[in-house]
């Protein structure tokens, strides 16, 4: 993800999450699995089931894949309003 991207995603939910939560949030939407992650960041399958929850409650979700939706809505709002 690149920091423009990071940038524009300030003024939403998505500016709440720390840079580790939106880098775990972004490999859960690219269909990681919390083993993949953890192999790919160096953690426990844990710590990212802890980011996780951290992610679910700063954007007011309940599991993985509304948490990728919201990502994947912010993303393409933040598309269009940069034409």
């Amino acid at each position: 993800m690149s920091s423009a991207t990071l940038v524009s995603l300030s003024d939403t939910a998505m500016g709440t999450l720390t840079p580790r939560e939106l880098t775990v949030l972004t490999l859960v939407a690219a269909g990681s699995t919390n083993a993949a992650i953890a192999g790919h960041l160096s953690c426990s399958p844990r710590t990212v089931a802890k980011h996780l929850e951290h992610v679910y409650s700063k954007l007011h979700v309940s599991n993985r894949a509304a948490a990728a939706a919201r990502l994947a809505t912010e993303l393409a709002e933040n598309r269009r309003a940069a034409r």
